[in-house]
């Protein structure tokens, strides 16, 4: 899976990646079809939410996609 984060989030990057890395989640660093989500914290930015649109990527805001993965990853993200 590969997504691309806007805005603050809750976490640090840092955490956030090893997170991510340990579910085999690529963080990219810019909007592109190949991506799978937009995660969306606060203050995201306008630019990187209009790609998404344009480009049909889902957007999901942070808790939204911490739901999905700890629905697919709850070894991991406890």
């Amino acid at each position: 899976m590969k997504i691309v984060l806007t805005g603050a989030m809750t976490q640090t990057r840092d955490k956030m990646y090893q997170n991510f890395s340990r579910c085999g989640i690529t963080v990219m660093a810019g909007v592109s079809g190949k991506i799978d989500y937009l995660v969306t914290g606060d203050a995201p930015g306008a630019s990187k939410r209009r790609q998404a649109k344009a480009k049909g990527v889902t957007i999901l805001t942070e808790d939204e996609f911490n739901e999905k993965l700890l629905e697919e990853y709850p070894e991991y993200l406890l």
